[in-house]
């Protein structure tokens, strides 16, 4: 892997965009790609005549595949489709139902069935007004946040097994079929199919190639998702996700690096305060790199941003990612009657902390 793969994903998702904004027929480029392919083959030998032939052939696919998805989008669905929505929507259904037996409160109930399934049907108006004003509404939106926080969580969970050699093929492939079974109980959404790509990948070719990097992963779950169903490059979500992804690849390094060069060798000795302070560093961080990423995006759909984001982000995201940790305990401490008790009342303590929070920085 390397360059070429990057730059390979950006002719093809470059070609979607621009049949987006100046559609073209499918015949017309079928034809440009079946003239392109034969040339690819014949200077396969001569390197930047079979970079320009190649790069060329997958712009105009993008065009063409994005014609075909525009011309299906208007027909049925197909049955595997069909059946698999429907499977996912009673899952989600019924799973919802368990969640609240953990939260009566109608308020936590909504927002840990958005944080957890991505079921957000139950939030009142104005609970969603309040997290869409604080500059939030992301948090309840299932997205690569919350899949990584999962994977994060079940690595944890299996790390024992990792351990030993001849069993991390087998925790690999345990993570990776949790994180399918994810994207299934959470209804297969755009975003949570794209980090589970991304995710999928890397952990695939970082076990298989060795040498797999960031920006192969993040280019390799951008061709497949762009392959899979071209309409969905022009959306905004898929542009909010990728843009901030590539923002926290290319920013967050550099923060974090100046993090390091900020504090002096006596103030990491004191690892407690050092790996607190470093927690609130990587948030601020995080949120930044993301705000910066995609603000040009939101500015050019909505004119505007959230103008708290900083602080909403700092307090929403260790929060969330709290409340994913203790589901996950209350989960596992089902059997064991104190211990489910005390993980079932930390999980509403933290809830209600996350809407109270959000509420007030909202008004």
């Amino acid at each position: 892997m390397g360059r070429g793969c990057i730059t390979y994903s950006i002719s093809f998702l470059a070609g979607i965009l621009f049949a987006g904004t100046i559609p073209l027929h499918f015949t017309f480029t079928a034809i440009l790609v079946a003239a392109l392919f034969p040339l690819c083959i014949i200077f396969r030998k001569n390197t930047l005549k079979f970079i320009l032939f190649s790069h060329l052939a997958l712009f105009f696919a993008g065009i063409g595949g994005y014609s075909i998805s525009k011309e299906k989008k208007n027909y049925p669905k197909s049955q595997l489709i069909t059946n698999i929505t429907s499977k996912s929507e009673a899952i989600q259904l019924h799973t919802s139902s368990l969640l609240y037996k953990l939260t009566p409160n109608p308020n936590s109930h909504a927002i840990l069935g958005a944080l957890t399934i991505g079921d957000k049907k139950k939030i009142s108006p104005d609970l969603k007004e309040a997290y869409s004003s604080a500059g939030a509404i992301h948090i309840l939106a299932l997205s690569g946040l919350h899949v990584g926080i999962m994977y994060s969580i079940v690595q944890t969970l299996l790390y024992p097994l990792k351990l030993l050699r001849a069993m991390r093929w087998i925790t690999d492939i345990a993570s990776i079929l949790l994180i399918l079974l994810y994207a299934v109980i959470s209804g297969c959404s755009p975003s949570v199919v794209r980090a589970g790509t991304m995710i999928m990948i890397y952990s695939i070719g970082r076990t298989t190639f060795r040498d797999v990097g960031k920006w192969d992963a993040i280019a390799l779950s951008a061709l497949i998702s762009g392959a899979i169903s071209p309409i969905q490059v022009n959306s905004l979500g898929f542009q909010l996700s990728y843009a901030a992804v590539i923002g926290i690849a290319m920013l967050y390094p550099t923060c974090r690096q100046s993090f390091c060069q900020l504090t002096n060798t006596s103030f990491r000795q004191t690892t407690l305060l050092y790996r607190l302070a470093f927690k609130i560093w990587e948030s601020i961080s995080i949120s930044v790199c993301c705000q910066i990423a995609t603000l040009p995006i939101l500015l050019l759909h909505f004119g505007e941003s959230a103008q708290f984001f900083l602080i909403t982000n700092l307090v929403a995201i260790p929060l969330a990612t709290a409340i994913l940790y203790t589901f996950t305990a209350v989960l596992l401490l089902q059997w064991i009657p104190y211990a489910n008790q005390l993980s079932t009342n930390l999980l509403n303590i933290l809830i209600e902390f996350l809407n109270t929070s959000i509420i007030y920085i909202s008004n």
